[in-house]
């Protein structure tokens, strides 16, 4: 069992870190690069405050997987996951959500033990996700999620299905991916979360609109 895990785990990393040589972001995917350019901004940002290695490699997956999720759902097997909601919005929604919760930074233990990631996701979400709503192989995913990328952004994309399902409409699923799944009774200030991830998005939005 040990060594299957581990198999998995080294098959699962290989598919999610291809090499330097190759960049999966291309000049002819411009909305891509275009983001890829303001998520690496922000990671050298943070970076250069925390005296941490600049890893732009990792961003560029960042970018990527969020993208592929977003828009190829099959993984999330439930068609009711697969409604009438705009897979660049959720994309972009998406990275706006990251660059609140981690500004592209792989935080690989967040909230004390209790979070992962550079989308700083819980534990336990991530495993209710998994094991209840997707049916994905938690015993060996949650092993390599907080070093593959492509891992953490399915879970991402996935739980911002879930949520965007849950609650109905964008906002509260935005306030929920923070608050969790009982916002409706919060203090009206604590949607100060949805107003810095409007706040990131505008800019997202901004920088692609550049000629």
């Amino acid at each position: 069992m040990i060594k299957k895990t581990l198999l998995i785990v080294f098959i699962l990393l290989c598919l999610t870190f291809t090499g330097k040589a190759t960049s999966i972001i291309t000049e002819e995917t411009p909305v891509m690069m275009g983001a890829y350019e303001k998520a690496l901004e922000t990671h050298k940002r943070r970076c250069a405050v925390e005296g941490t290695e600049v890893r732009e490699r990792e961003v560029e997956e960042i970018v990527y997987w969020l993208h592929y999720y977003s828009k190829n759902r099959e993984v999330f097997k439930n068609n009711r996951f697969n409604h009438n909601l705009d897979y660049p919005q959720l994309w972009k929604d998406s990275l706006a959500i990251v660059w609140e919760e981690s500004w592209f930074v792989n935080v690989r233990n967040q909230d004390h033990g209790t979070g992962f990631g550079w989308g700083a996701l819980q534990w336990a979400t991530a495993k209710d996700n998994a094991k209840r709503i997707f049916g994905w192989d938690w015993e060996n995913e949650s092993v390599a999620l907080p070093y593959s990328n492509r891992l953490q952004a399915k879970y991402v994309i996935g739980h911002l299905l879930y949520l965007h399902d849950y609650y109905g409409n964008r906002r509260q699923a935005i306030l929920g991916y923070n608050m969790g799944m009982n916002i409706h009774n919060k203090n009206p200030w604590d949607e100060r979360y949805w107003l810095k991830v409007s706040i990131w998005r505008r800019q997202i939005d901004d920088h692609l609109r550049q000629p």
